[in-house]
């Protein structure tokens, strides 16, 4: 790989993406495999534009917008709509102060 500088962004992609799915599950946060899915297809996509000699900058473009879209509207969705432990049924027992 030390001759194709230009994957790095999406093989980036890929691994942050493959991270989140055992997260998901760690944390109790379902939305998270959505977002190692869609991370590890953004950084697919961005090496398939590589590798089929798409225009310049392309590839880096469509995973730079593609990944900061997707964590965005991750961290979005979890500032507005909480989900997990803090809201099952433990919580009735110990509401949350605001």
């Amino acid at each position: 790989m030390s001759g194709a500088p230009e994957l790095i962004p999406g093989l980036v992609a890929v691994v942050v993406g493959v991270h989140f799915l055992p997260l998901a599950t760690l944390f109790r946060q379902p939305r998270f495999h959505l977002t190692g899915a869609l991370m590890i297809a953004v950084g697919a996509a961005g090496c398939g534009l590589d590798s089929a000699d798409g225009p310049a900058g392309s590839a880096q473009l469509t995973v730079d917008i593609g990944a900061a879209l997707i964590l965005w509207g991750t961290a979005c969705l979890a500032r507005h709509e909480p989900v997990g432990p803090a809201n099952g049924p433990e919580a009735e027992e110990h509401p949350r102060t605001s």
